[in-house]
């Protein structure tokens, strides 16, 4: 899980650039600025003319190193900077880069100046060892930079992506309640609760029940709200009955959970989609009895949701009158969306044909029974 988090955070990393008019302006504003700083008050010794040619370059090289900074810079964040990893990236680049820039800063100075021909090697380790020191607040301040732009970065996405989850996820809960108050399902389910009244008023008033339940349950779902998988499965029974009050013995529908899945978080409202995708698409076209077989299990740190009907198969359903009354993909596209929003590449969705007829649609994500931080801190 964590592994993805770090992905995410090195491409956007990644989206940092240099732009070099800028750093170039920087870097003369900034060399002028120390000189200006440096410059002894009221003293020839050292005119200003040498200080400036000192701070132009130092940060003449500071400017052509700075790709280099950035390289790690992007790799200590893409790690994590409270990791060990990313510590040690950081820590070893501003030892290596501070003494590469001390260098060339020595030789620059000595080939300039001509001071210390007679002794390079003395006068070389000098400069060094006089350039050493700042040359690591330096680095760190281009580092410290490099970072900040780059959280600022995360957080203009992370803002723009739970936006785009919260829109999106609005969306899902409107076209679960439309699912439900569709024309075409209402109908049906007012049908069938009239043809119970007369023989079977008690089984009639069972699907008024799990109509309203259903119903309750669409107005109070929450964008980007997890639920635990007993309250999903729940649900989903309810919506199960009101099919079997319909369809009658065409229709089973079988519910394997194990044990140890029943507490963890789910998406709210993600099964009742794919199971109303297997009655329609799979099971209402053909006269023959279909099962469907919705089932949780956990391997590892993983969560695996599965609806499997043996119905005409996916793809094979005649086209209905009008698209708009089929909604055929809206659901498991809608589903692929809000699995993608809430865990990112961390979660999947799967359709696979089954063997003879019928289709199997598979759900992986992280298992987790506490709520998990948002999807940008997460992939930061």
């Amino acid at each position: 899980m964590w592994r993805s988090v770090r992905n995410l955070a090195a491409q956007r990393s990644r989206s940092l650039y240099i732009d070099w008019r800028v750093a170039g302006a920087l870097a003369a504003v900034t060399a002028l600025a120390f000189a200006l700083l440096t410059l002894p008050m009221g003293s020839a010794a050292r005119p200003f003319s040498l200080q400036l040619e000192t701070q132009v370059i130092t940060w003449g090289l500071w400017l052509l190193l700075m790709p280099l900074v950035f390289a790690i810079s992007r790799r200590a964040h893409a790690a994590g900077l409270t990791h060990w990893k990313g510590i040690t990236i950081q820590v070893l680049g501003a030892m290596v880069v501070a003494w590469v820039h001390a260098v060339l800063f020595g030789l620059l100075r000595l080939a300039l100046t001509g001071a210390g021909a007679h002794n390079l090697r003395a006068s070389l380790a000098g400069l060094i060892s006089f350039a050493y020191a700042g040359d690591l607040l330096r680095y760190c301040l281009l580092a410290a930079g490099f970072h900040a732009l780059a959280y600022q970065a995360e957080a203009r996405e992370r803002t723009l992506s739970e936006a785009q989850l919260s829109a999106q996820l609005a969306v899902a809960r409107l076209e679960a309640l439309e699912a439900r108050i569709h024309p075409h399902f209402l109908f049906n389910t007012l049908n069938t609760i009239t043809a119970l009244i007369r023989s079977k008023p008690e089984r009639a008033i069972e699907v008024v029940a799990s109509l309203a339940d259903l119903l309750r349950a669409a107005l109070r779902a929450e964008p980007g709200k997890e639920v635990p998988l007993a309250e999903e499965l729940e649900l989903l029974r309810q919506y199960i009955a009101i099919q079997r009050a319909r369809f009658g013995d065409r229709l089973a529908v079988h519910i394997d959970a194990a044990e140890d899945t029943l507490t963890a978080l789910v998406p709210q409202l993600v099964l009742q989609p794919l199971v109303d995708n297997a009655i329609r698409h799979g099971i209402a076209p053909r006269e023959a009895r279909g099962v469907i077989t919705v089932a949780s299990r956990q391997d590892g740190d993983v969560l695996q949701l599965s609806v499997r009907d043996d119905g005409v198969g996916f793809g094979k359903a005649p086209a209905p009158a009008t698209s708009a009354a089929s909604g055929a993909g809206i659901g498991l596209n809608n589903t692929i969306a809000r699995l993608e929003q809430l865990y990112g590449p961390a979660a999947a969705l799967n359709v696979d044909a089954t063997t003879p007829t019928g289709t199997l649609i598979t759900i992986t994500l992280p298992y987790h029974t506490a709520l998990l931080p948002p999807q940008t801190s997460r992939r930061p």
